[in-house]
């Protein structure tokens, strides 16, 4: 449980989250795991919060696209995010 859910060396969870950066597909799936734990570190954290650490992590060409559809939750904005990767690598 510890190992899972204890803190990180680095400041916990929300540091980690603020570090996580998209350099593989697998950024959606790391970013929830830091979520889950998270949410045992601040559980009164609204999902709003998990918003920008998200769009702020995505890869520059992502990013911008993104924000400039206003997600309106973090499930909004995850599929903002997986249609904008799509399109731009199909159009690579």
């Amino acid at each position: 449980m510890k190992i899972r859910f204890g803190k990180s060396e680095k400041g916990g969870a929300y540091e980690e989250m603020k570090r996580l950066s998209q350099t593989n597909r697998e950024y959606m799936h790391q970013f929830e795991l830091i979520q889950s734990r998270l949410q045992v570190e601040l559980p009164y954290l609204p999902e709003s919060h998990y918003i920008t650490p998200f769009v702020s992590g995505l890869r520059e060409d992502i990013k911008h696209l993104v924000l400039a559809k206003h997600p309106t939750d973090l499930l909004d904005a995850f599929e903002q995010a997986k249609h904008m990767e799509i399109a731009l690598d199909y159009y690579a």
